[in-house]
């Protein structure tokens, strides 16, 4: 597996660690830059989404990650090779779009602000999942009811969207048809094969 797949799959673990939504179920859609932060790793690069449909273009390299909670599958989709991986999509990893997640403990406003030029409110959310508590900040754009930034309290990691359109086109949720299905690779090399 080359280095570029290594870091979209890396992107695509730290946004479900970081990413919680709060916008409306069904109809909702937006594309945004997407700028996440871990530590001293800084990472940019662009979310769709549709429905409950995700797609996920990391800057660094040119595979990107789409998620079909409607076929409960994802796929990392390698264009250099005209080809794609899929892997079975647990729903209960799927990003939650209630406004209340059901670990949530706590929810505190804690003012409103402006960011990349929207409304918001800012809240100190807190939750607990199983032994595990954590806490972080949240900024609520007033318009979309979707968090524009999400912030550790130390501001150890971040997630922020920035230049939010609110129209996505139904063929970026799809696998162009002329790519091949390959197979994860499992040896040392990191060779991959292709299914037939």
């Amino acid at each position: 597996m080359g280095a570029a797949m290594r870091k979209i799959l890396l992107s695509f673990g730290i946004l479900f660690v970081l990413l919680v939504f709060v916008c409306q179920a069904g109809a909702f859609e937006l594309s945004a830059d997407m700028i996440t932060k871990d530590g001293d790793q800084k990472q940019s690069g662009k979310l769709y989404v549709k429905g409950n449909k995700y797609r996920i273009e990391m800057k660094n390299g040119s595979e990107y990650a789409i998620i079909r909670h409607d076929k409960n599958k994802s796929w990392i989709v390698i264009p250099d090779q005209k080809a794609y991986i899929e892997m079975p999509f647990d729903p209960k990893k799927k990003p939650a779009i209630e406004e209340k997640q059901s670990h949530e403990g706590s929810r505190k406003f804690l003012g409103s602000e402006v960011i990349d030029g929207r409304e918001t409110k800012k809240y100190q959310v807190s939750t607990k999942e199983g032994d595990a508590n954590d806490s972080f900040y949240q900024w609520i754009a007033t318009d979309l009811n979707f968090p524009v930034k999400t912030m550790a309290l130390n501001g150890s990691w971040s997630i922020e969207y920035r230049n939010i359109k609110t129209s996505v086109p139904d063929s970026l949720f799809e696998i162009p048809e002329s790519y091949e299905k390959i197979n994860m690779p499992s040896n040392a090399t990191g060779e991959v094969k292709r299914s037939r």
